[in-house]
């Protein structure tokens, strides 16, 4: 979900998928890159004959709704990230969250993180298999997610944070 850039590592996502044991399972990739079709087209060649991964292009209001809602998992396998928008989504519709341990996505999921290592297809493979196998033992992970959300990044609680810091600026001069 997002820009479709080589930072985000979604080549390693589509490698990993195609070695997993998801044969019944649809690799979604939502996002487009305007900018570089090249990679797009190179991202596309890397799912030639394989049905089940699929192309949304960019997505937006009722349709990214929709995907979240229905979505198996999310993730998010970047090497370079601020604080993931996207993946606060995902957590936020309370999905399990495949994401890389970088720090940027750490302070995102906290504990609750199925972490892989940036730009490892094999990573994410055995994590897919794992779920795969067990995905309801992991099913919490997905209610924590949606609960850290809803009290450590709400737009409430940051703007809160915001007014204090500034106001602790203030008090220093």
């Amino acid at each position: 979900m997002g820009r479709l850039v080589q930072d985000k590592n979604p080549d390693c996502l589509i490698r990993g998928f195609l070695k997993s044991k998801f044969d019944d399972k649809q690799l979604v990739i939502c996002g487009d890159n305007p900018q570089n079709p090249q990679y797009v087209n190179y991202l596309r060649s890397l799912a030639t004959g394989y049905p089940n991964v699929i192309f949304t292009g960019a997505i937006f209001d009722a349709d990214k709704d929709t995907m979240f809602r229905n979505c198996w998992a999310y993730c998010l396998p970047s090497s370079l990230e601020g604080l993931p928008i996207s993946l606060l989504e995902g957590m936020s519709y309370g999905k399990l969250c495949i994401a890389s341990d970088i720090p940027a996505n750490k302070e995102a999921l906290g504990e609750s993180g199925l972490w892989v290592r940036p730009e490892n297809s094999q990573d994410i493979e055995n994590i897919l298999n794992m779920l795969y196998l067990s995905y309801d033992e992991y099913i919490s992970q997905g209610v924590a997610n949606r609960k850290r959300v809803e009290t450590e990044f709400s737009w409430k609680k940051k703007a809160e944070e915001y007014v204090n810091f500034i106001s602790e600026l203030e008090n220093k001069h």
